[in-house]
């Protein structure tokens, strides 16, 4: 994007040599183009373990339910780290509309939490 002229960007001579990135005015042009229209599809998830679900019928229900223990394990680390976020962000002045994409991923993160859960409790019957 530097290249193209829609970013501006700096260099720190000591330390981390971080590089800062700001908008040139063709950036701001093409963000607010950008903003202005609509992606036109809907969010496609691809997860290996619901892939694995779909073909659990091959393997036996203490596989499947360590599966499942294991998707619960992970979907709650990810909400321990998503309330990290929220809690660290809280009352900062301009953020509530960069949280609320955090507000999905918590919402989706639960939806994952519970339907794992269940699955874990009440593996669907199959082969043992």
């Amino acid at each position: 994007m530097s290249r193209e002229g829609l970013l501006d960007q700096e260099v720190e001579e000591g330390g981390r040599r971080r590089r800062v990135y700001s908008l040139t005015a063709s950036g701001q042009e093409a963000l607010e183009s950008w903003l202005k229209t609509p992606p036109g599809e809907v969010f496609e998830m691809r997860d290996m373990a619901v892939l694995q679900l779909f073909f659990s019928e091959f393997t036996s229900t203490a596989e499947l339910t360590k599966l499942a223990e294991d998707q619960v394990r992970l979907h709650k680390e990810r909400l321990a780290v998503y309330r990290a976020i929220i809690e660290h962000n809280e009352g900062r002045e301009g953020a509530a509309r960069r949280m609320a994409p955090l507000a999905l991923g918590v919402r989706m993160t639960t939806a994952c939490l519970e339907f794992w859960s269940d699955i874990a409790e009440n593996p669907p019957p199959g082969r043992e």
